[in-house]
């Protein structure tokens, strides 16, 4: 009688640790599961975000964000308007010196006489704009990234 209550309690002790060690390996599946998701969830969020900067950003909100560009190139049509002629922009490249070479950055102007941005090159990226893999521009040129808020002119104006 004795021998088959320490069976039956060794039997509980047992079933219990198999249970907790399934419930702990579970928790720790989960975990890094998630972890895992999550990590890929922000860099998912990340190139979405360097996409629309990507297709969004302008010459000004360039220059905004990175200060004034080592060159900035702009080229003209002549065009003959109801008021007389005048030259339009179509295209304009702005050069940023970075610690390994130079950043070139080309717009043009649409129809909506707007500019976007066609085309971003430096020593190591060289990527079309509207490409599916644009987003892989803005970490080699991070101040694109940069909010109106905290970009370079607003801090020195401060100073």
């Amino acid at each position: 009688m004795l021998q088959d209550g320490i069976d039956s309690n060794l039997t509980v002790r047992s079933t219990r640790h198999t249970l907790m060690r399934f419930v702990y390996g579970f928790a720790a599946v989960f975990l890094i599961c998630a972890s895992y998701g999550f990590a890929r969830w922000r860099e998912i969020r990340e190139a979405r975000e360097d996409s629309r900067i990507m297709r969004e950003i302008t010459p000004d909100q360039l220059i905004e964000r990175c200060g004034k560009p080592q060159a900035d190139e702009t080229n003209s049509v002549p065009v003959l308007l109801d008021s007389g002629p005048r030259m339009l922009p179509f295209e304009r490249t702005l050069r940023y010196r970075v610690t390994d070479g130079m950043v070139r950055l080309s717009f043009i102007s649409g129809n909506d006489h707007r500019w976007h941005l066609q085309f971003f090159d430096s020593p190591t990226v060289a990527v079309r704009a509207d490409a599916e893999n644009a987003y892989i521009a803005v970490p080699e040129f991070p101040c694109m990234r940069l909010p109106p808020e905290l970009s370079i002119q607003r801090f020195l104006k401060r100073r």
